[in-house]
């Protein structure tokens, strides 16, 4: 495992406290994992009736939020960093797929391709019922050691609460990367990841930029300026969930999605 990243990703100053800590990807395990002293079983959720949600919108630019129902929840998200208004869509390829508990709503620039991308904004849904916030973390991390292998890969908090969690992955190469997708051991990847859950909808939004391979301690080689994942962080400090029981459906199961990241 990397060493964890340079100082300023872990204490980004536009978060109240800024007192984030590094921390690794989990190996796969069986549903559910047991507690540990670094990751700790977060307090059962409060009824329906009684949920707030998880993170309300915050300042963060001059940017203007989309909204779109994910089962029982509303999700306000901002657009990607090629964009600041809803007329982003007009310069934008999207993916959007929905399958029993799983949506997915992808997006990239329009001068690129959905299979050959290079920067990847995307919102993910999943509807499930008596599962851990630490599973749906584990297993977006899981995804990351696979595509890139543990020795390739730093991880960084940004906010770590009991049901939200925003981190910075960084992804020197990608050896195990899907082909199909545009990987190869020639790439690595940049990626800021929200995930926030609201009763038993589970959402993470996720902004990926991909470039030539290069070394986590070189600023200057990634695929993306520190000046961009900054302003990104602003950004996605403004995901906010709303529950909406109107919005509520009865999915079923469904296989797991492999997003193109």
């Amino acid at each position: 495992m990397r060493a964890p990243l340079r100082a300023w990703l872990a204490c980004v100053p536009l978060l109240a406290g800024c007192a984030a800590t590094p921390t690794e990807p989990v190996p796969p395990a069986a549903d559910p994992p047991q507690a540990t002293r670094e990751t700790p079983a977060p307090p059962a959720p409060a009824p329906k009736s009684a949920q707030r949600p998880s993170a309300g919108p915050r300042a963060g630019g001059a940017v203007t939020l989309n909204a779109v129902k994910i089962y029982e929840v509303v999700v306000q998200y901002p657009p990607p960093i090629w964009g600041t208004d809803l007329d982003t869509a007009k310069s934008s390829h999207f993916n959007r797929q929905q399958k029993g508990n799983q949506f997915i709503l992808e997006q990239v620039p329009g001068d690129e391709e959905l299979s050959r991308w290079r920067r990847l904004y995307s919102v993910y849904g999943l509807y499930a019922k008596n599962i851990r916030f630490e599973v749906f973390k584990s297993r977006a991390l899981e995804r990351w050691v696979r595509t890139c292998g543990q020795e390739n890969l730093a991880v960084q908090n940004v906010v770590d609460e009991p049901l939200h969690w925003m981190v910075i992955v960084v992804c020197e190469s990608a050896p195990g990367g899907a082909s199909e997708s545009g990987w190869s051991d020639g790439l690595g990847a940049v990626t800021l990841i929200d995930s926030q859950r609201l009763s038993d909808t589970y959402v993470r939004v996720h902004h990926t930029w991909r470039g030539p391979r290069f070394s986590s301690d070189d600023l200057g080689s990634w695929p993306v300026s520190e000046a961009n994942l900054k302003e990104m962080i602003r950004r996605l400090a403004r995901v906010h969930l709303t529950y909406n029981p109107d919005a509520a459906q009865t999915p079923h199961p469904g296989r797991d999605f492999e997003p193109r990241r």
